[in-house]
């Protein structure tokens, strides 16, 4: 079973050279955490996606038949309409294969970050375990 939060990487990236192309370049795509020396305005914009859950589900004879999985994608960028514009493309882009936002952050300041505003979405889909 793929890991939700490579599934989702490999979504994000491959969607740089179309759909995000001018928005979002795929160094700047990150599971887990961000390393410091990344973590800079000029190399905005910066993205983080991280696995919620990927816990065998429905069994039968002792066996998982699905598996429920959740991701956080966190996106950063000094330009609040921007992140609009990102997230509406990504929205797409997990529902197309077949992920369904479950919980959507508006688009707010950042409070650790003076000028800096972030997206914050969660998906959930459940997978077939063959």
């Amino acid at each position: 079973m793929k890991s939700p939060r490579i599934e989702t990487f490999k979504i994000l990236r491959n969607a740089c050279d179309v759909e995000l192309k001018g928005l979002v370049t795929k160094s700047n795509i990150h599971t887990i955490d961000i390393p410091e020396s990344e973590i800079k305005e000029d190399n905005l914009t910066l993205v983080r996606i991280n696995s919620m859950r990927n816990n065998p589900d429905d069994f039968a004879s002792n066996n998982p038949l699905t598996y429920e999985q959740m991701v956080a994608i966190y996106v950063w960028d000094t330009d609040s309409d921007k992140l609009d514009q990102i997230a509406q493309i990504i929205e797409e882009l997990m529902e197309c294969n077949d992920w369904v936002l479950y919980r959507n952050f508006d688009v707010a300041e950042d409070t650790e970050a003076d000028g800096w505003y972030m997206l914050h979405h969660r998906y959930r889909t459940t997978k077939l375990n063959m």
